[in-house]
């Protein structure tokens, strides 16, 4: 007997920026859909569902490519769900690749509980979860809102699993109105529908025909409104091919600007700040943890209070599993801390160190010297970012968290913003546990000690249910939602520095640039404008002056790991700048300078007390030039 075919929906959410955005898709026969991200195609899905007997089968494989910052980001998964004849879930498996390894679960239901099992490079990680009712697969789901919304103001909830979040989630679906949807071309009657899953604070648009599919849905994310909707098969192939480069506001919308530049940020203990919604709806995240105070909060303001924690010395490690330790030190599909590898390194790095902080800053400073930033990486298992040595913040911190557990360090995931160069972005570090202590380390942006306070945390993952966590509801309140101004600080030694909410980064005023945050002040001379003024991660422009003959001097701020010499550090950012050439020293500001010039290009590179400025020109005459405008700057 021919196999029949239709359509279902099935909702998956896939990391968007360092986060999943994941698509709820439905197929008749074979059907394609594209992908949007704030009006730009990024990638397709194709499905395919089958009834065979009483029971369905559906297929699904969803591509998407992001081009950011001059790299390109792929992702992909691919899906297989059944279920039998009255819509209950019997087995689904999703496999997922967000870089060269892919990872994959399978969930397959057995009496009244589900037993998931993750694999990555070789190695399963098995559990088991209750069911607390049914549980419906995508047609289950599509002939329950068939069955109940049948009017405006019809509701229904029920339970299904997400293999993204790993976990079992209550879907409320409400119809709330009738609407016509351009669809390849033609008009189609649709109802409108609101869906709402637990655990995430977005509602998603659906716009279903008259069998329950869809047509269309919509839904707020952190780089704007993503989009998904009916297209031809040879249009969605090829954007899922090309992808699409997202527009900058996408990803300049996720930055939070401050109005002050803080200065040596990684030697901030304690930071006030106020967070300012710019989507009440959505609500806030729990910030209330170790390190961190809520000292007032309403829909649209939060003033946070964070203290960096202080070291815990005298304990010793391995640490013996607990029930309340279990978790963060046992390996998992993403944290591969069992694997031979990545065991003996650790146990080499460590050494003959007794002391557990201390064997984990020597871990801590190992990944940062070992890593480079790779943002074509996002999400990766540890085994793959120890081969490649590349990633974002998070393989930093997933690496980290790894070698840490191999050492026998209990360790977990922390995502939240962290403090860069006039700016908070989203970052992901590490945390240990030392004692009844959690203590932040971060390989990605290192501080000397514990990680510093110029940075909030919204949720911990020991990363046991895969990264799909990181993309749930906090993430999904914050990033891109959220602006914040600065309203006092605490440098390591020194007193609290209360700061103004309309305070400004610098000012200019004649020909004097002031940076108070930073204490620079720079006197252009005369024929000089001043231009790039207070630049952002990734720019590290502070400001620059061009003459009336176009030639052009910038000031930068350039960080340096705290073991790094202070010279060392300098000569180093200067190669960067000025690969070769004539090399020397001078005095800007009082300070000892290295400057590198070689035909028209010279810099000047002045340490400081956390990171190093330099000063370059290109052009005719442009160690000359450097010289004249360094003696109008002092820092």
């Amino acid at each position: 007997m021919r196999a029949k075919t239709f359509t279902i929906s099935f909702r998956r959410r896939l990391p968007a920026i360092l986060l999943f955005l994941f698509v709820s898709l439905p197929a008749a026969a074979e059907q394609w859909y594209v992908v949007s991200i704030a009006g730009q195609p990024v990638g397709s899905v194709q499905e395919v569902v089958s009834v065979e007997g009483e029971g369905s089968r559906a297929e699904s494989r969803l591509r998407m490519v992001l081009n950011r910052l001059g790299s390109r980001v792929e992702m992909a998964t691919a899906s297989e769900i059944q279920e039998s004849g009255d819509g209950r879930l019997r087995k689904a498996s999703l496999e997922l690749r967000m870089s060269s390894q892919a990872t994959s679960t399978t969930v397959e239901v057995e009496g009244g509980a589900l037993r998931i099992r993750s694999q990555a490079g070789g190695k399963s990680f098995d559990r088991t979860v209750e069911i607390p009712g049914d549980l419906l697969g995508p047609e289950g789901l599509r002939k329950t809102t068939l069955a109940r919304l049948k009017q405006v103001g019809d509701s229904f909830q029920a339970l299904t699993f997400s293999p993204e979040l790993a976990s079992i989630v209550t879907v409320t679906r409400t119809a709330v109105g009738a609407e016509t949807v351009a669809s390849e071309g033609r008009d189609v009657p649709a109802l409108r529908v609101e869906e709402q899953t637990s655990g995430l604070p977005v509602k998603r648009v659906l716009w279903l025909d008259a069998e329950g599919r869809l047509l269309a849905s919509e839904e707020t994310g952190p780089f704007g409104s993503m989009r998904i909707f009916r297209a031809a098969a040879a249009t969605a192939r090829r954007i899922g091919e090309e992808g699409g480069e997202l527009p900058d506001e996408s990803y300049s919308g996720t930055i939070v600007r401050t109005q002050i530049r803080i200065p040596e940020a990684r030697r901030t203990e304690r930071l006030e700040l106020r967070l300012l919604h710019r989507n009440p709806d959505l609500g806030w995240p729990v910030f209330e943890r170790p390190g961190q105070k809520v000292v007032a909060k309403t829909d649209r303001s939060l003033v946070l209070e964070v203290t960096r924690p202080r070291p815990v010395h005298g304990l010793s490690f391995p640490v013996p599993a607990t029930d309340a330790s279990r978790e963060y030190l046992e390996p998992n599909s993403y944290v591969q801390s069992g694997d031979p590898e990545l065991r003996a390194k650790a146990l080499e790095i460590v050494g003959g160190e007794k002391d557990l902080f201390r064997a984990a800053l020597r871990l801590e400073r190992w990944v940062a010297e070992s890593m480079s930033m790779d943002l074509g990486i996002a999400i990766a298992p540890s085994v793959e970012i120890f081969k490649n040595r590349r990633g974002t913040c998070v393989a930093y911190a997933t690496l980290l968290a790894t070698l840490a557990r191999a050492a026998g360090i209990p360790s977990r995931l922390v995502l939240g913003y962290v403090y860069v160069d006039g700016m908070f972005g989203g970052h992901a570090w590490t945390e240990i546990l030392a004692g009844e202590h959690w203590l932040p380390l971060d390989a990605a942006i290192v501080a000397a000690g514990t990680a510093d306070a110029a940075r909030f945390a919204i949720m911990v993952s020991s990363l046991k249910d895969g990264p799909g966590l990181l993309s749930g509801g906090p993430a999904l309140q914050v990033f891109g939602q959220i602006d914040a101004r600065v309203l006092g600080y605490k440098l390591e030694g020194g007193e609290r520095v209360a700061v103004a909410e309309d305070a400004r980064p610098y000012t200019v005023v004649d020909d004097v640039y002031r940076n108070t945050g930073l204490g620079i002040e720079w006197r252009k001379p005369e024929g000089f404008r001043f231009v790039d003024l207070d630049g952002v991660w990734p720019v590290s422009t502070l400001a620059g002056i061009v003459g009336t003959n176009g030639e052009k001097v910038i000031l930068e701020s350039r960080s340096r790991k705290p073991w790094e010499h202070s010279e060392a550090a300098a000569w180093h950012r200067l190669e960067s700048v000025v690969p070769s050439g004539r090399r020397g020293r001078m005095t800007v500001a009082g300070r000892t300078a290295y400057f590198v010039e070689e035909g028209g290009r010279a810099a000047v590179a002045i340490p400081g007390p956390e990171g190093v400025w330099v000063l370059r020109a290109e052009g005719p005459e442009a160690m000359s030039l450097v010289r004249r405008v360094a003696a109008g700057l002092q820092l």
